[in-house]
């Protein structure tokens, strides 16, 4: 044998040992549910003669096969080993020279066999009807428990046809909401699979039957809009609980019964979205009016004796009416009052009025005159036989015109940076204050501002304004600020021509001296400080440009020196 021919030998006896990860199987199975046919392949198709073993003993005769395809129906859920016996054609020898011949073999692959769900064969569904035509909705999905205890954790598909519910074919698609296809009954077929994909069949008979609940059995309750906080939006709050009762007392074993709620017919058809607290409901899917459809489901069977539209919900509006919350009571008018009147939406509706104060009932008219502060309630309540309520609250505050004088101001004047403060505004009263000044023209200096500051002031006479922001009255007052001019020209163009103090008047500082120098120390001018002012002239000689000096003596007490400077 040449060294060729030993190599090729070799290769072909690793491809005939696979010379893969691992050995493919020599045959396959599918179908491994138990009570179904188990359908056996021979993958390797070189092996004759065979012989199957199922290692299923108890089923006898049935336990093997020569069949080169096989099935068997196993006995019981578990693991089996399944024994293949036969020859197989071996090819051996150089590639020049092959020498063929056969050999027996064994296989032996392990099955296990999966136990299908336990299901009850024949179950039945009750829904309800109120129109008397024999059709009715079911929620097919809610039988699951009377078909298998272990429900929960297997997954349920319906059929119109046994036959559709073994292959899987054409499911309802709409079982939250089935339809019965003949009067008063029907049939269809639960398919049942766990996690194993092994299934069960079951049959369902849904059976439509009358409402237990009289059609004539009807409730309506009423409330006020505005138990849910707000009175505008038709939405209150309403509790069924005396109506549940009610229901329970018609039937025979209440203790059986379960009652659930809902707000449309289909939820409750199909049993979905019940409401969860009919102590405490609400209404804002629907404002104003809402129906409230009853089921009575049998707690056991989980079958439908009552159905139908059986409580009505009906939200009556509050008095609409407007008051103004916040209003002001000018206490520094002597005759100070105030008429809390609210505004009724409608003038066609008839209201009791409540008047209150600190939780005690002080007027029950429409109007009410107050001159106090305080926070007054109003509660307007129909006469239609609602007795439906509204309660508005008016908070009336004091605010009063400022009480201002001379001794609540600091003036610095005569300085670089003139300014008038108000030095405590908390003494000018309880109202809201702003400020202005202006000056003795009647041009306003500073427009009204917040802060009770006013700096960079010339000298001259202002009045304060102080102006309560609720509208009680502008306190004034007026303040001299004393300044001088830096210069004067006087030509005689009307400009500047004269010299002299600013800030005082006949009625401010008006005993005040002013002395006018030259550069020397000599008097040229006692001037005082109601004339026109100094014309710049000594013995009506026009004196020259220069600077000149001047004492001023106040009558608040103060003695100042400066000078200023006469321009030709």
């Amino acid at each position: 044998m040449s060294k060729l021919d030993f190599y090729l030998f070799t290769f072909i006896i690793l491809l005939f040992n696979n010379g893969f990860a691992q050995r493919p199987p020599a045959f396959t199975f599918d179908n491994q549910c138990f009570g179904h046919t188990t359908e056996i392949y021979l993958y390797n198709r070189g092996i004759v003669d065979v012989m199957w073993d199922f290692g299923d003993p108890v089923t006898g005769a049935n336990n093997t096969s020569t069949d080169r395809d096989p099935t068997h129906v196993f006995s019981a859920p578990g693991s089996y080993n399944i024994t293949l016996t036969g020859e197989i054609a071996v090819v051996g020898g150089p590639l020049s020279n092959p020498i063929y011949s056969t050999a027996n073999v064994t296989y032996i692959e392990t099955v296990t066999i999966y136990p299908v769900p336990v299901v009850e064969p024949l179950v039945e569904l009750v829904q309800c009807e109120n129109d008397l035509d024999g059709f009715s909705q079911f929620n097919i999905n809610e039988v699951a428990d009377k078909i298998s205890a272990n429900a929960s954790n297997e997954i349920f598909t319906f059929y119109e046809s046994e036959a559709d519910a073994i292959s899987g074919d054409s499911v309802i698609t709409n079982s939250i909401n089935y339809t019965n296809t003949i009067p008063s009954s029907d049939t269809v077929w639960a398919r049942v699979e766990n996690v194993n994909g092994c299934f069960s069949t079951s049959q369902v008979n849904l059976r439509v039957v009358n409402t237990q609940i009289p059609i004539t059995f009807t409730r309506s309750l009423y409330a006020c809009d505005g138990l849910d906080g707000d009175d505008t939006n038709g939405v209150s709050v309403f509790d069924f609980s005396s109506i549940h009762y009610e229901i329970l007392n018609m039937f025979p074993n209440p203790q059986d019964l379960e009652i659930n709620y809902y707000t449309i017919e289909s939820d409750a058809l199909s049993e979905s979205n019940p409401i969860e607290d009919i102590s405490n409901y609400s209404n804002a899917s629907s404002p104003y009016s809402q129906d409230i459809y009853v089921r009575v489901d049998n707690k056991i069977y989980n079958d439908c004796v009552g159905l139908g539209k059986h409580i009505t919900l009906t939200v009556n509006p509050s008095p609409e009416f407007y008051i103004e919350p916040r209003q002001i009571l000018c206490v520094s008018d002597p005759n100070h009052s105030l008429v809390l009147d609210p505004v009724e939406s409608s003038s066609q509706e008839a209201f009791n009025y409540s008047w209150t104060l600190n939780g005690n009932i002080i007027a029950t008219s429409p109007t009410l005159t107050v001159d106090n502060p305080g926070d007054y309630s109003i509660t307007l309540t129909k006469t239609d036989g609602t007795g439906c309520s509204r309660t508005e609250t008016v908070s009336v505050a004091a605010s009063e015109i400022a009480s201002i004088d001379q001794r609540n101001i600091n003036v610095v004047d005569l300085s670089e940076n003139n300014s008038i403060t108000i030095t405590n505004s908390s003494l000018l009263g309880v109202g809201d204050y702003w400020f202005a000044l202006e000056s003795k023209d009647g041009l306003v200096s500073y427009p009204y501002q917040n802060e009770p500051v006013f700096n960079n002031l010339k000298g001259g006479i202002y009045t304060l304004l102080v102006e309560d922001k609720n509208g009680c009255g502008t306190a004034t007052l007026p303040i001299s600020v004393i300044g001088y001019p830096k210069f004067f020209t006087p030509n005689n163009d009307g400009i500047n021509d004269f010299w002299q103090i600013q800030g005082i008047n006949a009625l401010i500082q008006a005993k005040t001296n002013i002395y006018i120098f030259d550069r020397y120390g000599k008097l040229l001018k006692q001037l005082s400080p109601l004339e026109n002012g100094w014309d710049g002239t000594y013995n009506s000689y026009a004196l020259t440009t220069d600077d000149y000096w001047f004492k001023l003596s106040l009558q608040d007490g103060r003695t100042v020196l400066g000078h200023f400077a006469l321009k030709r």
